[in-house]
């Protein structure tokens, strides 16, 4: 009886989420994690909590058979052994069948060498919470869900088959191509030889089983477009694999196609329909109940985020984003001890032109602190991420303080930090050191401002300043920081825009520094300035010049080794690409150069800047990016 009313519970919170969206339930990211019982294949038994998963982090995959992603996921060597070399101490991973189906778990244990780190559950996740978490996480967007290819004869009749579509980052997705709408379809029995007839306006179905094709999968795709199909099936055969239609090169390449294609089958049924003529194939998907979710080392419920690809590298960056945010516990525990802590926002709406705004009555600062931190996180209205805001956003903290550092100079309204938002994730959480900002506070009222495209979904903002000044700590103290330059349209104007400056050095002074906010933004005919690698110079008197280049810009995973730095790992969109000086869901770290040397007390010197592309001034073809930029010199004493 109690299985059966569990069962039943799951079923009316899957209906219920299908009418209602996501309110909030125990089971929201955040929630503490329930207790749990699972049997493993052994027979043995294990419990959450215990102290055998004591600060660590768990990550659950439940299988279903019906899902062509999940058996390409579980199948793949390459990801299985990289799984397998990424287990700590500290990461566990839990594999369910959605049904409790032994035998499908003794197969996906066959997959993978022993390891006390990967555990095998025979448990029916229905007879758990299991069953109710996966409801409640309900997975929209690509690969989720049970995608399928239903195709139907002349007469009506119609049969369905698992499919998996080739992948994003070369080829358009089918439901892009052709929404939900019946495509005809053509049997090309030789699609290596040009011009293919007949599949004009049509998709073209392509038998793997058939005799050996002598062309590669990817020159049958180019063979089909060329000749005017509007897409590839390939159909396997009742006794080959699933896999995934995938070019590692084409990106490299700069190939790009603009018809989708996916793998299907094996299915004699598809097979018999289309070859009978008159057929139409519609690309579709049923929602299911997630196949993933997490619990962090805090013992929370987590959700796992998108997975772009079958790869369990996903799942190898979830793990390090729980490290990381233990971790940064742990350094915000040990920042308060000894820092003045002034809250800011506590989950204010930031949203439209005037963002989040905040009025707060500072302290004095001058001669009282030499550090300055920045706790800032961000979340979204609602309890999931298909809650969260599309897109990633800059996301830019002005100050504006009516004290003696303001007056003094014209720093109205100057930028204290930045921040890029997560794609469809309602994490994300940072402490990032801004010292060489500090003087931008000062006492009496100070305004804060926390401002994104205003069209933008809103998000909510919680912002706290840790101003210290450690005992033992003999670092020097900032003076106010003076301006330098902005960035600006990034063409063969750029530079000209930026003047030299002249200064005068004080005559006490023990550290000199160059500190600037940069990113690039945009996309001209080379990337830039999102997918660019930049160069920006400073150079001091013509003699010395202090450089930094984002040379993880373009890269097909550069933003996924900022992970254990804070970004946000298993976004929507492109997430893992290296950017210009950012990552989605992480925030911008100053650039800090140390200038000292080539600067004397109480002597004139100039300042020169340059922003280059490939070594020179930039000069696109068409559509030119942008470079933000907040830079400042600072002396410290």
């Amino acid at each position: 009886m109690a299985r059966l009313q569990s069962r039943l519970l799951v079923l009316l919170s899957v209906a219920l989420l299908l009418v209602c969206g996501s309110p909030w339930s125990p089971f929201a990211p955040g929630q503490p994690a329930k207790p749990l019982k699972l049997q493993l294949l052994d027979g043995s038994f294990i419990s959450y909590p215990s102290p055998r998963f004591l600060n660590s982090s768990l990550v659950f995959t439940v299988y279903n058979s019906r899902s062509a992603f999940l058996e390409v996921l579980m199948t793949d060597n390459y990801s299985a052994s990289n799984l397998v070399a990424n287990i700590t101490e500290n990461r566990f991973f839990l594999f369910l069948d959605n049904v409790g189906n032994k035998s499908n778990v003794e197969w996906m244990a066959s997959l993978f060498p022993p390891n006390d780190h990967l555990l095998f559950v025979t448990t029916d996740p229905r007879d758990t919470w299991i069953g109710l978490i996966t409801a409640y996480y309900h997975c929209v967007d690509h690969n989720c869900g049970l995608d399928y290819l239903e195709m139907c004869g002349g007469d009506g009749h119609c049969v369905d088959t698992r499919r998996l579509d080739g992948r994003y980052d070369w080829l358009p997705g089918p439901y892009l191509s052709f929404g939900s709408r019946p495509q005809p379809v053509s049997v090309v029995s030789d699609p290596c030889s040009a011009p293919i007839a007949g599949i004009e306006g049509r998709v073209a179905l392509v038998e793997l089983a058939s005799p050996a094709h002598n062309c590669s999968r990817v020159e049958m795709l180019a063979l089909v477009e060329a000749s005017g199909g509007s897409g590839l099936l390939l159909l396997l055969g009742l006794d080959q694999p699933m896999f995934e239609f995938s070019c590692d090169q084409c990106e490299a390449q700069g190939l790009y196609f603009g018809i989708p294609a996916s793998v299907v089958g094996p299915s004699e049924a598809i097979k018999q329909m289309a070859e009978a003529g008159n057929a139409t194939a519609s690309f579709l998907n049923r929602q299911s109940p997630n196949f993933f979710f997490a619990i962090d080392k805090s013992g929370l419920y987590q959700e796992m985020g998108w997975l772009l690809y079958p790869d369990f590298d996903f799942h190898i960056w979830l793990a390090q984003s729980f490290e990381y945010q233990l971790e940064l516990e742990r350094s915000l525990q040990l920042a308060a001890e000894h820092s003045l802590q002034i809250q800011v926002f506590d989950n204010q709406v930031m949203e439209g032109d005037s963002g989040a705004q905040a009025v707060v009555e500072m302290p004095a600062v001058e001669g009282r602190f030499n550090r300055l931190l920045l706790n800032f996180s961000m979340s979204c209205p609602g309890a999931t991420d298909a809650d969260c805001g599309q897109w990633d956003h800059t996301t830019q903290l002005f100050v504006f303080c009516q004290g003696d550092a303001a007056a003094a100079g014209s720093l109205c309204g100057s930028e204290l930090g930045r921040w890029i938002t997560a794609f469809r994730r309602r994490t994300g959480h940072w402490l990032t050191d801004v010292t060489p900002m500090l003087r931008l506070l000062s006492q009496g009222t100070c305004t804060f401002t926390a401002k994104h495209a205003p069209w933008a979904m809103p998000w909510l903002d919680s912002l706290t300043l840790l101003l210290s000044r450690h005992p033992t700590d003999g670092r020097p103290a900032p003076s106010e920081p003076l301006f330098l330059w902005e960035g600006g349209t990034f063409d063969a104007s750029y530079n000209t825009i930026h003047s030299p400056l002249t200064f005068t050095a004080p005559t006490n002074y023990t550290l000199v520094q160059i500190s600037a906010l940069i990113t690039g933004h945009g996309s001209d005919n080379n990337g830039c300035g999102e997918f660019c690698p930049t160069t920006h110079v400073f150079e001091v008197d013509g003699k010395t010049n202090y450089s930094v280049t984002f040379d993880q810009a373009g890269t097909a995973l550069g933003c996924t080794r900022m992970v254990r730095q804070g970004a946000v790992p298993n976004e929507h969109g492109t997430w893992l690409y290296g950017r210009d000086g950012w990552c989605d869901g992480l925030d911008v770290k100053p650039v800090l150069f140390d200038i000292s040397n080539s600067v004397r007390p109480g002597r004139r010197f100039t300042l020169q800047y340059w922003g280059l592309f490939n070594g020179t001034t930039p000069s696109p073809t068409r559509d030119p990016g942008y470079i933000i930029m907040s830079s400042y010199l600072v002396y410290f004493n």
